[in-house]
């Protein structure tokens, strides 16, 4: 799953982010949208990935459209914003911001709030 995801966010990068289009996508799967905002030199995002990695998190994030965009390399769109990274941003099927959540988090935290998240749709 780990290179599926690289390899969309490789996609992104070549042909700009395209918020309307992520959405449609995630709807097609009957998915949320959670989109991830890092950096290649950014500490936490590191920690992050390890994360992200374990068992118990991708079992949640088959839950997720999850998108992973390098902010070095990617301009937003303008209904996009971040103070740091790594943040992680969801989004509801019709395309509405529902949270964000900046930072790095420990796995069952991080469970606990894509748990959360995933009933507020």
């Amino acid at each position: 799953m780990k290179r599926i995801i690289l390899l969309f966010a490789s996609v992104i990068a070549l042909f700009g982010l395209d918020l309307s289009a992520l959405v449609q996508k995630a709807k097609e799967q009957n998915k949320m949208l959670l989109i991830e905002l890092t950096s290649p030199k950014c500490h936490y995002c590191k920690i992050m990935d390890k994360t992200l990695a374990t068992k118990q998190v991708q079992e949640v994030l088959q839950c997720f459209y999850f998108v992973k965009v390098d902010v070095t390399k990617e301009t937003l769109p303008d209904e996009i914003s971040y103070s740091l990274t790594p943040s992680f941003l969801f989004f509801s099927s019709d395309g509405k911001l529902i949270k964000k959540v900046p930072g790095a988090w420990k796995r069952d935290d991080f469970v606990k709030i894509l748990a959360e998240v995933k009933r507020c749709e």
